[in-house]
């Protein structure tokens, strides 16, 4: 043992704290001048060694010096070997979510979860040297001794299942050792290998063990262990005068003195307000005006000069919004504590491929996956998208919903691109690596990462921070699991790779800023010319949770910290955080959905100290007038918003098209603007994948069956009835199989029209008893309509059926609308142009022109009212008008007939909402 040894403790004001850290090593150390390389000195983070380093200059004074070696507990300590095997989390675990798998534990539930909650509980028990009863019963014992009872229930299976857990662990870390095991034998080996003095710096939080070895170590070397003194703060800092006399409470276990009596005395020995010129509060009304504070408030600090800024964020959705607006002016922010891994675009994506194996190459989880920056980026950015976009275009086409099989018939049976059949085989050949069998950690975790390569993602990952990051992980837990046996469903594996996800986190370390976003923890000692701590509410600040297995009793009497032990560290590093800033904003959200939410218990008792002995308040009036002076919409060109619109008559002769369906000319007499957005400009909503069966897809499908049975069956007169009726029934069974059965509907409408096959063929007999014949269905046609001008128009357009009688024809149109619409339809031919579009297509003799309801028991026909050769004649004249009319460039105004405008896709662009009134 040195003659030097042994261990020492200081206190000292944090203000001053390195400073007499470096007067105490340059003073207490002269025997080794001017090479003090080998004294080590401990500091909570290395944000602290450049001060440090300043102010041992200072005590060095005209002398050069080599400057001791600074670096932190964590850092030393992992440079130490040992020979022991280190068992990773992830394998541990691995053993308690077994443990939980093979019994009735938590069944329903995300065992993965609960398993991380327990590991971490366990953890605790290591990292504060806390060894449990062997005995199961003894366990027990202390648990309700903890919570005084013997016959809860609850507690008595949440202690039986962390001992059985806990011996479970133990037994399978046979032939190794966790890595809190592996700390305390490295601490241990340093204090043995102990040659230096050591200096212990303004460690606010340390276990047993560490206390432990710090008392071994200066068996052989001195060790100082030097902190900051709330007392002794508070009596040379007047800001941490102000928190420690509004929060003595909150830190002590002793009475403290009247609040009234604390503001007297404060007011005694500062007589002018610490928190004048350097605190202030804002409570905002939302969380964008909150998110507006902290960017006004930044900036103007930068503009003054200010270059070390920290927002401390307690509630990461106000800080992202935040962020977001100093990045939209400019500001770049460096990330110290990062975000979750699951939240980056790499992590989406791969997170995306496996919602894409796991729902069969579902298309819409197929589409937003390809959508994704890193897949597929070995190709050519413009042969990807018009890839993505043909391939796109072709599963729309096919009414494509799901089924990696019927991906690979479609894909391999048409004439693509290059890059699409690239794209198409790329997809297949990934997804056969998966298979469905459950699969080993390992197994699992290779086939990820093989078929990323195969999807062309893994260079652009590697080019990616978050990216690179992302596979190191995949990588690490790769080499961690490959001892591992135990196999798991691809459902299981999914969510335990989303669990790692989301404890990962991900800094991106490129940016170099004077504004960090931080959080307590990484702030300890550090002094910042601002500091905004925003989100300070209620619900952020105390910031520590309750423990979900055991309350603060039990975790008491098995010696791990508590929510008090915890709350009194928080509340030490806030008051050091902010005591040590020149200047400090503190935000949350006074307002949250319309209700009043409160603010930090702590902002009260301050609040209510400062007035009892300032008698002001430390809210921030300024800044809310400010932020409601600001320009609420800017604009570079300076153009004001206008008043209103009118109905928008636009005339475009230039596009009228060649040629014209029965849709069209419906949408001409429905609203000419709505037929000007539609089939003049081509604004249509893309067509959708069919994933539900809606109404109008059950008319096309009962149409088509309906079709195939008429070819079958011309004449039903002549069959027999359960025959034909049989008959009719496979074909619609036919049909109908052809639709994605994917969803409930496709079933619920193919019973519906099942149901009405009787009351069908009953009307078709009825009608053949009137004379008509079937003669035709979906028959295409077409016929010239000549302009004013010269100019000519294709009418085109398909008849749904065609009947024979001797004094004419009929043309049908089948509909699955109710009774009540269709007799609305044909009482004024005038206002109905689809059967009388379809008799100027027919171009022959027509006796009737009908709606056949197939919407309800019985079967009906509407019959248009009157003459179908003058209901043809005088639609034939008004459409040749009309369109002569916009070929001379006639105005084709917006109607605004609500019945219309419900349905239409160009309400957007007509804007009727914003139509003024015209005097």
């Amino acid at each position: 043992m040195s003659p030097k040894s042994g261990l020492t403790l200081g206190v000292e004001p944090a203000s001053s704290l390195l400073s007499a850290v470096a007067n105490a090593i340059v003073l207490g150390n002269k025997d080794r001048w001017p090479n003090l390389a080998d004294v080590i000195v401990l500091l909570p983070n290395l944000h602290l060694a450049t001060p440090l380093q300043q102010e041992f200059h200072h005590a060095a004074g005209s002398h050069t010096l080599l400057l001791p070696r600074v670096i932190t507990l964590k850092l030393w300590v992992e440079s130490v070997y040992i020979e022991q095997r280190i068992i990773p989390e992830s394998r541990r675990l691995a053993w308690i979510y077994n443990a939980l798998r093979l019994s009735d534990f938590f069944a329903g539930m995300n065992r993965w979860q609960v398993a991380t909650e327990l590991l971490a509980l366990i953890n605790a028990c290591n990292r504060q040297s806390v060894t449990l009863p062997q005995n199961e019963a003894d366990f027990q014992r202390v648990v309700s001794e903890a919570v005084r009872t013997t016959g809860n229930h609850a507690i008595q299976f949440e202690a039986r299942l962390v001992h059985e857990l806990w011996r479970a662990l133990q037994q399978n870390s046979i032939d190794g050792i966790d890595v809190y095991g592996a700390y305390t034998l490295r601490l241990a080996k340093l204090a043995a290998q102990a040659t230096a003095p050591l200096y212990v710096v303004g460690l606010l939080e340390t276990t047993p063990v560490e206390e432990q070895f710090f008392r071994a170590y200066a068996q052989r070397q001195p060790v100082h262990i030097m902190g900051a003194d709330a007392r002794l703060s508070a009596e040379s800092e007047p800001l941490f005068a102000l928190f420690y006399s509004a929060w003595e409470a909150e830190k002590s276990n002793q009475v403290s003195p009247h609040l009234m009596e604390r503001a007297m005395q404060l007011r005694k020995h500062h007589a002018v307000s610490p928190a004048a010129e350097r605190l202030s509060l804002f409570p905002a009304r939302s969380l964008e005006q909150e998110a507006q504070a902290v960017e006004v408030t930044v900036r103007r600090w930068l503009h003054e000069g200010k270059r070390a800024i920290a927002i401390i964020a307690q509630d990461r959705l106000t800080a992202r919004r935040a962020r977001a607006r100093l990045e939209r002016s400019q500001v770049l922010i460096a990330d110290e504590s990062g975000w979750t891994l699951s939240t980056t675009t790499a992590s989406s994506a791969v997170m995306g491929w496996l919602t894409v194996i796991a729902g069969d190459f579902y298309f819409r989880d197929l589409f937003d996956f390809l959508r994704s920056p890193f897949i597929f980026a070995d190709l050519a950015a413009a042969d990807r998208t018009s890839a993505i976009a043909e391939m796109d275009a072709v599963l729309r086409g096919a009414k494509y919903v799901v089924g990696l099989n019927r991906l690979r018939q479609l894909m391999d049976r048409l004439d693509l691109h290059a890059s699409t059949q690239h794209i198409a085989r790329g997809l297949a050949e990934a997804a056969i690596m998966f298979g469905e069998k459950p699969k080993p950690f390992s197994q699992w975790l290779m086939n990820l990462l093989r078929s990323l390569e195969q999807l062309g993602a893994s260079a652009m990952l590697q080019q990616d921070a978050a990216g690179s990051d992302l596979l190191r992980l995949l990588q690490s837990l790769l080499a961690e699991l490959k001892a591992e046996t135990a196999v798991y469903s691809l459902s299981e594996w999914r969510r335990w790779l989303d669990q790692q996800l989301e404890q990962a986190s991900f800094r991106d370390r490129a940016i170099q800023s004077p504004v960090v976003l931080t959080h307590l923890g990484l702030t300890d000692g550090r002094h910042f010319d601002a500091v905004i701590l925003l989100g300070a509410d209620a619900d952020h600040l105390p910031s520590v949770s309750d423990n979900t297995l055991f309350n603060d009793a039990v975790l008491k009497q098995l010696g791990l910290p508590g929510r008090t032990q915890r709350r009194a560290l928080e509340l030490q590093r806030l008051m050091q955080t902010l005591a040590n800033a020149d200047e400090v904003l503190i935000t949350w959200q006074a307002e949250k959905t319309g209700e009043r939410n409160a603010p930090s218990p702590y902002w009260l008792r301050l609040q209510a100290l400062h007035r009892l002995a300032y008698g002001t308040s430390i809210t921030d009036s300024n800044l809310g007038m400010l932020l409601a002076a600001l320009p609420k919409v800017t604009s570079d060109d300076k153009a004001t918003i206008p008043a209103g619109l009118t109905q928008p008559q636009p005339r475009a002769a230039k596009l009228l098209r060649d040629s014209l369906s029965a849709a069209g000319y419906s949408s001409l007499l429905a609203c000419p603007y709505q037929f000007y957005a539609r089939h003049m400009l081509g604004l249509r909503e893309e067509q959708d994948v069919l994933e539900e069966l809606e109404k109008k897809d059950y008319g096309e499908l009962v149409h088509g069956a309906l079709a195939q049975f008429h070819q079958r069956f011309p004449v039903l007169s002549q069959q027999d009835e359960l025959t034909i009726t049989e008959a009719l029934r496979e074909i619609s069974q036919a049909v109908f199989a052809t639709a994605p059965q994917t969803d409930y509907f496709s079933r619920a409408w193919s019973l519906r029209w099942q149901k009405l096959i009787p009351a069908y063929i009953t009307w078709q007999q009825d009608r053949e008893t009137q004379g008509w014949r079937w003669h035709a269905s979906e028959v295409s046609a077409q016929q010239e309509l000549s302009l004013s001008a010269g100019r000519s128009v294709q009418l085109k357009g398909r008849l749904d059926r065609i009947d024979q009688r001797r004094d004419g024809d009929a043309l049908l149109d089948y509909k699955t609308a109710n009774s009540n619409q269709l007799k609305q339809r044909v009482v004024n031919s005038n206002e109905d142009g689809q059967l009388a579009f379809y008799a100027i297509l027919a171009d022959r003799p027509v006796a009737e022109l009908a709606y056949v309801g197939l919407d309800e028991d019985p079967i009906k026909t509407h019959t248009m009212k009157g003459e179908p050769g003058d209901i043809a004649a005088t639609h034939r004249l008004r459409l040749q008008a009309t369109l002569s009319a916009i070929d001379a460039n006639a105005a084709l105004p917006a109607q605004g007939v609500d019945s219309v405008c419900q349905y239409c896709e160009a309400q957007g662009i007509c804007r009727k909402r914003h139509w003024r009134d015209e005097p």
